[in-house]
């Protein structure tokens, strides 16, 4: 068994870690730190793992290189690998494992890090990796097996691929107490009120066309670069906003009115569980482990 991968040179785990690391950086210079020597040895072990597998790795872009199909599979393959030899070495010296789990910076502050602890204890102890990056990085990650976990809007996650349903995120107008006139209605608040709103991203147009059908004109105080900071803004008791349900959960009732927008109804989203079922066969994590942490991070919002 396996005569045909120990009968002929050219394959060992310096090899592939160097292919791998060429992988995830996109080119052999950023691989090498820019040594020429590294660069070198990286160049002639691509060579020597192309000679062994029988098919192209890498191939000439420009001045660089892209890495074919087979080289990105090949990738994926190595980088399960060397996880499950990390999760062994961990195991038998009675390490915990370190877990990834990544989601967008709303998602991150408000789902994740107030859970993070428990989150350990449900995984029998692993240590944590947190990463904030944008959904379709998150989404491509979990596909290579660069993330173990990632949470993220339902919609971002492709048909078929497994998610398991955390809390469904609505939106809120959330103001300071202070600024609170008896009776007002949320369109009169918008009016009156100073407002921080986020500045880019879809959800813009989604505020703009919302606040068209209140008659509110657009004429945000602060324009935001997120809802964290948005968030940020309304703590300070200067402004008010609309933020997910999510975030609205940060704010004391005792400082802070919450109210529901009915017009916003239409564009609540799932936020979901997202993970890679093989990296779970290779990780040794199991589906009621899972179900575990979907409990853990659900938000009641």
């Amino acid at each position: 068994m396996y005569d045909s991968l120990f009968s002929r040179s050219g394959l060992s785990l310096e090899r592939m870690k160097n292919f791998l690391m060429v992988v995830e950086s996109g080119s052999i210079a950023k691989a090498a730190g820019r040594d020429l020597n590294r660069q070198s040895l990286f160049s002639r072990q691509i060579r020597e793992l192309e000679e062994f597998f029988k098919v192209e790795l890498t191939s000439r872009k420009g001045k660089g290189i892209e890495i074919t199909p087979a080289g990105q599979s090949l990738g994926t393959l190595i980088r399960s690998h060397l996880i499950s030899l990390e999760d062994f070495m961990a195991e038998v010296r009675v390490q915990p494992k370190t877990i990834s789990i990544g989601g967008g910076g709303s998602a991150m502050s408000w789902i994740i890090d107030p859970v993070a602890g428990q989150l350990a204890d449900v995984m029998e102890g692993a240590s944590l990796r947190l990463e904030t990056l944008k959904s379709m990085e998150l989404i491509e990650k979990v596909r290579e097996g660069r993330l173990d976990f990632a949470v993220v809007r339902k919609s971002a996650v492709p048909k078929n691929l497994p998610a398991l349903k955390i809390v469904e995120v609505g939106y809120v107008l959330c103001l300071p107490r202070s600024m609170l006139v008896k009776e007002a209605g949320v369109p009169e608040i918008l009016r009156t009120c100073p407002v921080a709103l986020p500045a880019g991203g879809s959800f813009k147009q989604i505020l703009q066309d919302v606040f068209a059908s209140m008659d509110v004109p657009w004429k945000p105080a602060v324009e935001s670069h997120s809802f964290v900071q948005a968030l940020s803004l309304v703590r300070t008791g200067q402004y008010t906003s609309i933020l997910p349900s999510t975030g609205a959960l940060q704010l004391s009732k005792k400082d802070f009115v919450l109210k529901r927008v009915p017009q916003f109804n239409e564009y609540k989203r799932e936020v979901v569980l997202h993970w890679n079922e093989r990296q779970m066969t290779t990780r040794n994590i199991d589906l009621s482990m899972i179900r575990s942490m979907g409990r853990v991070l659900n938000v009641k919002s």
